[in-house]
């Protein structure tokens, strides 16, 4: 099997839960370097417990085939570090009004490639100018990012996530589609996107914004809002539950405001 490393893991990960009970063995070759190689790398780490057998190579996986899954006695779910680093990075972006996010029981020794997201709070904190963000360790936060360029203005730079197109929806036009309707104009790059804003740049009241059934759409804009003039609407209230059932009370429970409409 060929794949593109630089359209994402999810597609690597599956075929390695699957191809070891297959009469033959298989190999997958990369055709392209592994752009998030951190989640093939727990893939494999799991599938380990479970008594599978992989063998991870330069740019290719051997699998081995007629393998038999046998369960653990006991298997222990990480916390998520990407949902975790969602509420961080809207707390750095409180920082300056005296807003403040702790999240806590997160595993220190993880393979999940989240972790890094601390690097980024700086950028978040201050006000955009002329900003260029490698997005590549924590990729579900530019839709996040983005937004907030939308509301402070200025241009931002996001690049390292060309697997963003293969998500839900094709999110980095969808997000930039999105935040035009803020006055801003977007530009799709080869892997990521740039974002320029105008400081305080209005739009209508009561201005209703299709997220297109992207999770990370919704929670993203519903996070930015701390950073925006004055309400806007989002349709599908429903939507962050497709990953996320209580965002909408936590997000309350840490301050923010919403209501349905």
């Amino acid at each position: 099997f060929e794949l593109e490393g630089n359209e994402g893991s999810q597609f690597i990960s599956a075929l390695l839960m699957a191809l070891p009970v297959l009469k033959d063995d298989s190999e997958i070759r990369l055709k392209s370097p592994l752009i998030d190689p951190s989640f093939v790398d727990m893939t494999i780490d799991t599938m380990k417990q479970f008594g599978i057998r992989v063998e991870k190579k330069e740019n290719s996986f051997h699998i081995p085939g007629q393998q038999i899954y046998d369960a653990p006695r006991s298997l222990s779910c990480e916390n998520d570090w990407g949902l975790a680093s969602l509420w961080a990075s809207a707390g750095a972006a409180c920082a300056l009004k005296g807003g403040n996010v702790s999240v806590t029981e997160l595993p220190g020794k993880s393979l999940q490639q989240y972790r890094s997201v601390k690097d980024v709070f700086p950028l978040i904190c201050q006000d955009f100018q002329d900003v260029n963000i490698d997005a590549s360790e924590f990729p579900n936060l530019a839709s996040f990012i983005a937004a907030l360029a939308a509301a402070k203005g200025g241009t931002v730079r996001l690049s390292g996530v060309p697997q963003l197109r293969h998500k839900e929806t094709n999110r980095l036009k969808s997000i930039g589609l999105c935040l035009q309707k803020f006055g801003v104009s977007y530009e799709e790059t080869a892997d990521g996107l740039i974002i320029s804003g105008k400081p305080g740049a209005d739009y209508p009241d009561d201005m209703i914004i299709d997220c297109l059934g992207d999770p990370w759409i919704f929670m993203s804009l519903a996070l930015a809002s701390v950073a925006f003039r004055k309400p806007y609407i989002l349709s599908d209230e429903n939507c962050a539950a497709k990953i996320y059932a209580g965002f909408i009370d936590d997000f309350k429970a840490l301050g923010g405001r919403c209501e349905i409409v």
